[in-house]
């Protein structure tokens, strides 16, 4: 581990019975960097957010979080980060005043400073018109920023944030990733585990993850860079229909769902014409083909199917 580093992790194994959620996975997190872990449900986000919080002992390995060995230091590294669960456990008949002084208190953190925290906290949030209204009857994305605000009381160096906008509009996704990189821009190190792909685009370094283990790493643009094959986008007006009726043509290599648009490798550049004509020949065709840059998506997608 160097100074740079806020976390690093070394072949980190964890096992619930049976069942291996961490499989030797290994990562290393630079100070001030946002970092975004992505996999689907049951890729083990969730178990190795909540080893590097402190909470959850693992089976094999080492780790170290903000220069404080695991096991043995957890307490120690506690002090310094804010962990926010999938299901943050706000008290919903509590207002949102009155949540930020239990976690105040919670955090045993001195009363004098208490109205400069609240004030900062209430100025990112935008909660200060709501403070006295019950968090129950927040929207969700308010009590995402609640949340996230109880998490910031003590003034951490690190943020482990797990699925933070799962169940959130599109429009308080992006105020909240505004909010995380306010907090970037001061300093803090973000660890965001999501299931987006298009949140891993957000990040200074991405983990993809399958199974407990790793699919990749790196920045956005090193793991879209392993794509070697050409790729193309159709704009559809069935495109679920259009996908089936590719996949059986042996015209293409393999092809994903993009909403109305469907990404697709050809079996070879000769074929775009002959694609392009059985698409319109079944009046599924609504635009262009046009040859584009793959997303995280395709790379993440075409790993798994290689796996």
């Amino acid at each position: 581990m160097t100074d740079t580093d806020a976390v690093i992790a070394e072949s980190i194994s964890k096992s619930y019975g049976d069942m291996k959620a961490l499989d030797g996975l290994s990562l290393a997190v630079k100070r001030g960097e946002m970092y975004i872990i992505v996999g689907p449900d049951g890729a083990g986000k969730s178990t190795l957010l909540r080893i590097l919080a402190g909470i959850l002992p693992f089976d094999r390995g080492q780790a170290k979080v903000l220069d404080n060995e695991f096991p043995g230091e957890e307490e120690k590294a506690k002090l310094n980060l804010g962990y926010m669960p999938q299901r943050f456990g706000l008290y919903e008949d509590l207002t949102v005043q009155e949540n930020l002084k239990f976690f105040y208190r919670l955090y045993n953190l001195p009363h004098k400073e208490r109205n400069r925290i609240f004030a900062r906290m209430y100025e990112f949030s935008g909660l200060e018109r709501f403070k006295k209204r019950l968090a129950g009857a927040l929207s969700g994305g308010m009590k995402q920023k609640l949340g996230l605000s109880c998490v910031l009381l003590h003034e951490p160096s690190l943020l482990l944030l797990d699925e933070p906008t799962n169940g959130v509009d599109p429009y308080s996704r992006r105020i909240f990733w505004n909010i995380l990189n306010e907090f970037k821009e001061q300093g803090v190190t973000i660890i965001v585990a999501t299931p987006f792909m298009d949140e891993a685009e957000r990040g200074d370094k991405v983990l993809l993850m399958m199974d407990g283990h790793e699919l990749a790493s790196g920045t956005p643009s090193e793991i879209k860079s392993r794509w070697k094959e050409s790729l193309y986008q159709a704009h559809c007006r069935d495109s679920r229909e259009a996908k089936s009726l590719l996949d059986d043509s042996g015209l293409i290599k393999s092809s994903i769902l993009f909403g109305n648009k469907i990404h697709f490798v050809p079996e070879s550049e000769e074929n775009i014409e002959k694609i392009r004509k059985l698409l319109e020949d079944h009046n599924l065709l609504a635009g262009e083909i046009q040859e584009i840059e793959p997303e995280l998506e395709d790379l993440f997608i075409s790993m798994v199917a290689n796996e």
